[in-house]
């Protein structure tokens, strides 16, 4: 089998367990494998500030061989100058369109920008989304999943354009009610777009163009590595471009529920405990 020299991971539900944090064995074998002079790509679809945890635990920022990817692709951090590589998302007026499929569907829309997030609900919308839950008999706290603090209220959903491109748009509810509009929502999202479902109450809206997986194979080239020599771990449908780019791609849980890939077998597949 030919030597790994690079290894790329998901962050939430793949690297980071229920808690958020990165377990002691997980943070030991990264640790050697960093030590080794191993690549460690650390990929998400959120922005820079996610990768706290792993900076923490992993002391990421002083291995020079390390890579960030934020914004499910649209940035590209090299750990060793420091040097970012940046795609443009949806221009800001293209946005409005997203905004309104969320205000027909009674669903949460958050846009993410360079410099912030906005959120719009529609009027009344936390009283329809508990009576929702309880006429289906869900767990609030399990079935809701906010982005609590920083966020800037939209009165109506209408984007202002002044704030300029959104990288991603994510549509909440309760995984139910995200299950049942799935296949009619994608058929009505704009063109260039595509929904990828990165939890069951979490539902991404992303650029055609942009996505890990594009983004890894951008590192690999640069870092003169093969697809052979690369392995790839991730739980969510938003992972399963990054795990296709690699020769060892590797799909987290047992279970295919909503938002996880199923496990693809590879040869040599390293103990699940070891993420």
């Amino acid at each position: 089998m030919m030597e790994i020299r690079l290894i790329a991971a998901d962050l939430d539900g793949t690297l980071l367990n229920e808690a958020g944090e990165v377990s002691e064995l997980t943070q030991r074998v990264l640790l050697r494998a960093q030590r080794d002079g191993i690549r460690i790509v650390w990929a998400t679809g959120r922005d820079l500030p996610h990768f706290a945890t792993v900076r923490e635990a992993l002391h990421t920022d002083i291995f020079a061989q390390n890579f960030y990817i934020a914004l499910n692709g649209a940035l590209i951090v090299n750990c060793g100058i420091g040097a970012e590589q940046r795609t443009d998302g949806f221009a800001a007026d293209n946005v409005d369109p997203f905004l309104q499929i969320a205000d027909a569907y009674d669903l949460e829309a958050l846009s993410y920008t360079r410099n912030g997030c906005f959120r719009y609900a529609q009027p009344g919308f936390e009283q329809l989304r508990f009576e929702y839950l309880k006429e289906h008999s869900l767990a609030i706290k399990d079935n809701v999943e906010h982005l609590f603090g920083g966020n800037i209220e939209l009165p109506t959903p209408c984007y202002p354009s002044a704030a300029g491109t959104v990288q991603k748009v994510a549509y909440l509810h309760s995984s139910l009610r995200l299950q049942q509009l799935l296949p009619e929502l994608r058929t009505k999202l704009p063109a260039g777009s595509k929904a990828l479902m990165v939890t069951p109450c979490w539902l991404k809206i992303v650029p055609e163009w942009l996505n890990k997986g594009a983004a890894l194979t951008k590192v690999m080239r640069e870092c003169g590595i093969r697809p052979e020599e690369a392995a790839a771990f991730g739980n969510g449908e938003n992972d399963l471009g990054m795990l296709k780019s690699v020769t060892h791609g590797y799909a987290m849980g047992s279970k295919n529920s909503p938002g996880e890939i199923p496990v693809r077998k590879t040869p040599q597949r390293p103990a699940r405990s070891a993420f």
